[in-house]
């Protein structure tokens, strides 16, 4: 999982005109390799101090959240602050203040999240008024984006108030998954498709979108293809 920016030339066209200023050119610089171990390294998410990196890693039959420095990378040293709870971890982020990690913990086809401290501790589970397993945190904690139905992706506070509803997907709607709120938390990106892929590892196309975190028309930003997952978002918004 490198740590430094990942080269990239996007450009993406909405009903309004460019999205964001214009085409973005990413020059990679500092890549440093964070990780080498056996199995899967994948879904990492940067803590907002930018000291540490959350990825799950294992076998696919059983991951779990690891931890590990993006400062002093030569000590080799993790954190598995979720071993507790056995397997099936996915999708980690980090809360506002990087003291604790949400995960999604799934058995089966049954899935709820939790939430433990970066370095272990109690652990609780989350829940809201509306029952899904298909949530996103926003970065400072304030909201919460979740898909419902085949269709529906809401908003709702933190402390359960206060339920939006902000897009429908209207094209070949299938159970969007995999949301991810931007930095500035002005957009929510999205997939479409194949939401069993994981349990199953099944290869059928899927795209990614995105939505105003106030409300809108979902944008499609990639065309349907296997296994097409959702991306954070540079801190500038664009």
């Amino acid at each position: 999982i490198p740590v430094g920016a990942i080269g990239l030339v996007a450009m993406l066209w909405s009903p309004g005109g460019w999205f964001g200023d214009g085409p973005i050119a990413i020059t990679p610089s500092n890549n440093v390799q964070v990780t080498r171990d056996p199995g899967i390294e994948f879904q990492p998410a940067i803590s907002p101090d930018g000291s540490e990196v959350a990825y799950i890693g294992g076998q696919i039959g059983d991951p779990h959240v690891v931890v590990r420095s993006t400062i002093d990378i030569g000590s080799g040293g993790v954190s598995r602050p979720s071993e507790a709870i056995e397997g099936g971890h996915w999708l980690p982020s980090w809360t506002a203040d990087g003291a604790s990690i949400r995960f999604k913990k799934c058995v089966g086809i049954a899935c709820e999240w939790k939430e433990v401290g970066s370095r272990g501790g109690s652990m609780r589970t989350l829940g809201f008024e509306r029952r899904t397993n298909r949530y996103a945190w926003s970065r400072d904690g304030t909201r919460v984006a979740f898909a419902a139905g085949m269709d529906s992706i809401f908003a709702i506070n933190a402390d359960g108030s206060d339920t939006e509803l902000l897009g429908v997907q209207s094209v070949d709607p299938w159970r969007p998954h995999s949301l991810t709120w931007s930095p500035d938390g002005n957009w929510i990106a999205y997939v479409n498709g194949n939401i069993l892929w994981r349990g199953g590892h099944i290869v059928s196309n899927s795209s990614s979108w995105m939505l105003d975190s106030g409300g809108g028309e979902p944008i499609q930003i990639t065309v349907e293809s296997p296994r097409s997952l959702s991306a954070p978002g540079l801190r500038d918004g664009r």
